[in-house]
Parts: C-alpha cells; sequence; structure tokens
C-alpha cells in the first residue's frame, strides 16, 4: 500500500487550498435531481437518481423519490442526462511548458471545460513544481487537481527537467532528494542503466512512491520490468511490440550498447523505434498475450498517448496544428504560438525516413491495445504534449475505443484507473457518497458512444460547479487571452 504522500497532491484542493474560497463562493449545497448515475466499476446505468454535494464531498447518492434537496440547495435538474467522475489526463508536461504565474490561467480552463478534474504532470523542474503548489496554496488556481514527477531520472540527459543517473547510488541519492522534496512520484527513462533502473524503484518503493516512465532500453524485458514497478505505469505504450517478439531479450541487448556511447537522447530513442520496428517481424500474439496476463497480474497500468504521436506525424508532415486543426481556435494567440513552435521544432528535428518509420510503427501499435486491455491490463488516459490541451483527452479516448477498448474500458482509463494508480479511491474514481465531488454531467450516455463524454452540461470540480455557461465563459475568455 503506498504511503500518504503520492494522495497528498491529489487531494490537495479538497484542504486548504479551495476550501475556504468555495465556501465563500458557492455555500449553497448542490443538488442533480434524476439523473443516471454510471457506476465506472461495473458498467451499470443506475437511473433516476438525486446526486447531493456539500462543500467539498458527495454527501448522498441515492432514488430520487427518496432524497429532498436540502433548503437553499442550488438545483440541476438531471433528467435524461448521466454523471460521471471528473476526468483526469494522466500524462501532460504542462508545468514544463508553460512557466510562471501564467501556467494556471492558461492551460486549466480548456482542461475543465473538457470535464477534467485533474492530471499528472510527467516531468518538470523542481522550481516550476513550487511555484505551481504556493499557487495552489493561495487559491489562484481553477480547482484542477495536480499531481507531479519533478525532474526525470534518465541515463543521459541532464537539465533542469532531467537528472543524469548512472550508478545505482546515483538513483538510490536522486529519489531520495526528489522524495524530500514533495514529488508525488519517480519518473524514469529509456536510457536508465539497469542496475541504476533497479536502485531507483526499489528507493521509491521504500518510501511508498509509485512509479512511472519509458521502459529502460537497458533494463530487462517488458515482462520483468512489470514484475519490478508493480502497480506503476509504462508510458506511450513502448515495448509492446518488442514484448511479442522471441527475440526481444536479443535486440534490448544490441540496443542497450547505444546506451554506453550515447550523449543525446535522441539516439536512444531512435533505437527504440528501430528495435521495435524490428520486433515486428518476428511478433506473435500469444507471446504478447502471455506477457499481458503478467502486466495485469502485476497490477502494472499503460498509459499510450496515442494522440501523441498522431500529433507529432502531423507536425513533421506540415500540419501546423498537430491534428487538432478542428479545435485549434479553442486556444488562445499566445498558447496557439507556443504549440506551432512546438511543431516546428518537431519538424526541424525529424526526417522524413525517420517520420516514416515512427508513423507504419504507430499504426501497427496502436491495434495492439484491444487485446492487451482483454487481457486485463489497466489503461490510463494521457495525451503527452499533443494539442490542443483539454480536447485532446477527448480525443485519446475516442482513439482507444477505436483500437479496441469498450466504452467503459476508456472510460475507466481516465477516471477509475487514476484513482486505482494514486491509491486514491476511497476519495476518487467513482459517483458515491463520501467521495470527492469531482463531477461531469453529460448530455448523452457515455457507455453508448465515448464522444458522448465530450457533451458536457456541467462539471463540479472539488465542488465548485460550472454550469454550461460558466464553462463557455471560460472558454471564450481563453479564445481572447483574457483568463484570470
Amino acid at each position: 500500500m503506498l504511503h500518504s504522500t503520492v494522495v497528498r497532491s491529489a487531494l490537495l484542493l479538497a484542504g486548504c487550498a479551495f476550501g475556504a474560497t468555495l465556501r465563500a463562493q458557492n455555500p449553497a449545497p448542490l443538488a442533480i435531481t434524476h439523473v443516471t448515475v454510471i457506476d465506472v466499476a461495473t458498467g451499470r446505468r443506475i437511473p433516476d437518481q438525486t446526486v447531493l454535494v456539500r462543500g467539498t464531498r458527495i454527501t448522498s447518492v441515492a432514488p430520487a423519490a427518496a432524497v429532498r434537496a436540502p433548503t437553499q440547495s442550488r438545483v440541476l435538474d438531471g433528467t435524461g442526462k448521466f454523471v460521471i467522475p471528473g476526468l483526469w489526463d494522466m500524462h501532460v508536461r504542462f508545468l514544463a511548458r508553460f512557466r510562471g504565474d501564467t501556467a494556471g490561467e492558461i492551460v486549466l480552463p480548456l482542461l475543465l471545460a473538457n470535464g477534467i478534474t485533474g492530471m499528472r504532470d510527467l516531468g518538470t523542474t523542481l522550481g516550476d513544481l513550487a511555484r505551481w503548489r504556493e499557487l495552489e496554496r493561495t487559491h489562484q488556481l481553477l480547482p484542477i487537481r495536480v499531481v507531479a514527477a519533478g525532474p526525470i531520472l534518465d541515463g543521459i540527459r541532464r537539465d533542469p527537467y532531467f537528472m543524469r543517473i548512472r550508478t545505482a547510488a546515483e538513483g538510490r541519492a536522486a529519489v531520495d532528494t526528489l522524495h524530500a522534496r514533495g514529488v508525488d512520484f519517480i519518473k524514469f527513462y529509456e536510457g536508465l542503466p539497469r542496475d541504476a533502473f533497479v536502485a531507483i524503484v526499489n528507493e521509491a518503493h521504500r518510501f511508498g512512491l509509485r512509479t512511472a516512465g519509458h521502459p529502460p532500453i537497458a533494463a530487462h524485458n517488458l515482462a520483468e520490468i512489470s514484475d519490478l514497478i508493480g502497480a506503476g505505469s509504462l508510458e506511450h505504450f513502448w515495448g509492446m511490440m518488442l514484448a511479442g517478439s522471441p527475440h526481444e531479450d536479443s535486440l534490448r541487448a544490441l540496443a542497450a550498447l547505444v546506451i554506453d556511447t550515447a550523449t543525446k537522447s535522441a539516439s536512444v530513442s531512435r533505437a527504440q523505434i528501430d528495435i521495435e520496428t524490428t520486433a515486428e517481424s518476428t511478433f506473435t500474439p500469444s507471446r504478447l498475450a502471455a506477457v499481458s496476463a503478467r502486466l495485469a497480474r502485476n497490477g502494472t497500468f499503460v498509459t499510450p498517448t496515442f494522440v501523441a504521436f498522431r500529433m507529432h506525424t502531423s507536425f513533421v508532415e506540415g500540419d501546423s496544428t498537430g491534428g487538432g486543426a478542428e479545435h485549434w481556435s479553442a486556444m488562445s494567440p499566445f498558447l496557439r504560438a507556443v504549440y506551432a513552435e512546438g511543431g516546428r521544432a518537431d519538424a526541424r528535428r525529424g526526417t522524413a525516413e525517420g517520420t516514416r518509420k515512427m508513423d507504419v510503427l504507430r499504426q501497427r501499435i496502436e491495434p495492439l491495445a484491444g487485446p492487451v486491455a482483454r487481457a486485463g491490463v489497466r489503461f490510463l488516459a494521457g495525451t503527452d504534449d499533443a494539442p490542443v490541451p483539454g480536447f485532446a483527452l477527448q480525443r485519446e479516448l475516442t482513439v482507444l475505443v477505436e483500437n479496441g477498448l469498450t466504452p467503459l474500458q476508456a472510460l475507466q482509463a481516465a477516471t477509475l484507473n487514476p484513482a486505482r494508480y494514486l491509491d486514491a479511491t476511497d476519495s476518487l474514481g467513482t459517483v458515491a457518497r463520501g467521495k470527492l465531488a469531482d463531477l461531469v454531467l453529460l448530455d448523452a450516455d457515455p457507455l453508448v458512444d465515448i464522444h458522448n463524454t465530450q457533451r458536457i452540461r456541467a462539471v463540479v470540480a472539488n465542488g465548485q460547479l460550472f454550469d454550461r455557461a460558466a464553462l463557455d465563459s471560460l472558454l471564450a475568455a481563453e479564445r481572447s487571452g483574457n483568463v484570470h
């Protein structure tokens, strides 16, 4: 069982950060009446319920006929509507991309308007993390929960966003430092030497910290990595094609030679793509099924971030919106400029051959999601750096379903499974009495069509109600660049 450190940030907004603000701004209880509750744990639809919220908690979920809304409650008529838990984007890099005091102002409105009430940041500086925590503490952000890793641990890169780790002793020392600075989990990267990776994970577990990251090329095969990290998460679906090849160990050994001489992480990334591509010729579905069963037994999560791969290809092929054209105008001019420059940087780094190889690999890897999910592996929905924030998560949910997940499994990837990863199912992940009041009210059933998670009527974030008019105002302010 994880210690309370991981849950601290996930529950931060339920404590001092927004408590006083909510009591001042929205003192009346909230009643959502005659609504169908989606039980994301079982897939049941529970019709004609009334959900009562007082402060930051759900105080009752019961048949509407048996519940009377408290005096002076704000009442939302949920007739014909559906309520789900607030969504989480479980792979973002917003704290690194948007530095300083404007970070919350320019990103969070887009998330909240898309029903996102929590996010997991996969790599930033300790300074930016400290600034973000101060903004939370002083009530300057919209009520979206944030858990963060701080700097990433890698064997190659060293800059404010990475700590270069070459030995087991350095790995343990880095985890000790990050734990002392209050990170919520530890992120590992593909360039770590084997001994350092093992030491990092073991030290993280000693402190009760989850882990997440890219499977290190030089460290074991995917099944053994899962044995080591347990209920940690593997990002970007790296290693899945490789895990289906009987030559996984020998291919990893060849790629590991790159790490011994690499001076740039790009070299390691190219090696990763090369071994995955080579593995395809000997890929065996039964072998992947066996490895997937092992991941499922270990409780290991996977975060595919398929939209991020699609975005990269779009940028390099000349689409300045990174495949996000439909929602590009939802962003402020400043935010569009930030993402457009990121796309140009991708294009400069990419080559036609590399992009072609990456896109072919993506097309082969995406359909593996269905078999992996059917084996019982738990998915997390995440978007990495994909534009447009918020809308990208909605797109990721549809891509997951297109590639074999059921609507319920996709919904779980953004609700229940994040709570499981955070070891916070006592407070997050389902619509139930005593849970934190993070809710999304939908106009249509998401179990019939996952696109219905986009038909948002209202969002409740940490007990604070944002009806459709309030969400539209947030989007309008974001588009104009006047979010305050």
